[in-house]
């Protein structure tokens, strides 16, 4: 069983056992040792990057005001 702390903080989950820890503002914060493996020397570049980087310009205002409900409802 996993617990959550409510923080402005969100955990994604990327598939089964691959997971990244991300900011109120998107930004990469940690990658679980499995999707590190997984992405190699691409995860020292992802980090301290926002996830809407990986988004299509014309889908980036859409993805920032849908994810940023989930934050203020986890919040």
């Amino acid at each position: 069983m996993r617990s959550h702390i409510r923080t402005r903080e969100v955990d994604i989950h990327i598939g089964a056992l691959d997971w990244a820890l991300l900011s109120s503002s998107l930004e990469f914060l940690f990658l679980d040792p499995v999707l590190r493996y997984h992405l190699r020397e691409q995860a020292s570049r992802i980090l301290g990057c926002s996830l809407l980087e990986f988004v299509h310009p014309e889908e980036q205002d859409l993805a920032r005001r849908d994810l940023g409900e989930v934050l203020d409802e986890r919040a």
